[in-house]
């Protein structure tokens, strides 16, 4: 069984919609550019690993809530929860913070990445063997998809990265990581952690690209599995208007995160001339 391309539908609207998003982003990115500082850059990166990582686990049913995901990752333990739950989030944060390092280090999008994405996801899951693809046949729960034979993944991974390479130049980015992800999500070449290193995967394509990364909210999850089917059936275009959404929320997420960071420096240079004690009492009212 071989994956075939969906269609993405020609309705001047969500080509518009494109359109204006990346001139969204070539804004955000002309602050990036001019530098971010970086304490301001680790605030932002925390909120969104912490963020990425609750809904992602939370779509595939772990029931830590934000807050408890939070206290996990600042390296607390909550023993009401199963060990399972905390196990997930701190593997996915650690993959999460691995893939930053790998876009820092202008690593390629290569199976390789793909593996050592998963086997970071699988650390310490027990019954799972990260990094490798399945050796079974698998099903889907709740799930009219039936997975290509485990004989056949290695190569459509292998297919799948071959046409994203010959055909890059023919999409816009937002399209392009659609189609990454609902062929992931087809091929479900592991036995564990498909989704959610299929999320992965998606932002590590986005990020390289100069998008911000996307996070697929617990809020989205109908929405979301609603838009995997119709990829199923052949039309891919209710994914590129979900993850055009999620790109202007993130962008929104640093918008914010900006602008509080320079209204704080407008403040602590208004101020600069207090002394210290004045200072921090002044900034605690």
């Amino acid at each position: 069984m071989i994956y075939k391309i969906p269609n993405i539908s020609s309705q001047l609207d969500i080509f518009e919609n494109l359109k204006n998003i990346d001139k969204v982003i070539d804004n955000l990115n002309k602050r990036r550019d001019e530098g971010i500082e970086d304490d301001l850059n680790t605030k932002l990166r925390n909120h969104l690993i912490i963020s990425s990582v609750y809904n992602s686990n939370a779509i595939e049913g772990n029931k830590l809530s934000l807050r408890e995901t939070e206290i996990i990752l600042n390296g607390m333990v909550i023993n009401e929860r199963p060990l399972k739950d905390e196990i997930e989030a701190r593997s996915l944060a650690n993959a999460t913070e691995y893939l930053y390092k790998l876009i820092d280090g202008s690593e390629p999008l290569t199976k390789r990445t793909l593996l050592e994405l998963h086997s970071l996801l699988m650390e310490n899951i027990p019954n799972v063997k990260g990094g490798s693809f399945r050796s079974n046949d698998v099903t889907i729960k709740n799930s009219e998809h039936k997975p290509i034979s485990f004989l056949e993944v290695e190569n459509e991974i292998e297919n799948m990265f071959k046409w994203v390479n010959r055909n890059s130049h023919k999409y816009n980015p937002i399209n392009l990581c659609a189609i990454i992800h609902h062929w992931l999500v087809w091929i479900h070449p592991f036995t564990d952690g498909n989704g959610r290193v299929t999320r992965l995967f998606t932002n590590f394509f986005l990020l390289q690209k100069g998008y911000p990364e996307i996070g697929i909210r617990i809020g989205d999850r109908d929405k979301y599995y609603d838009s995997l089917i119709q990829a199923d059936n052949g039309d891919i275009t209710e994914l590129v208007e979900l993850f055009s959404d999620k790109i202007r929320q993130t962008v929104n997420v640093y918008e914010e995160f900006f602008n509080e960071y320079d209204r704080q420096k407008l403040w602590r240079q208004k101020f600069k001339k207090l002394g210290n004690d004045q200072y921090e009492k002044t900034k605690e009212t």
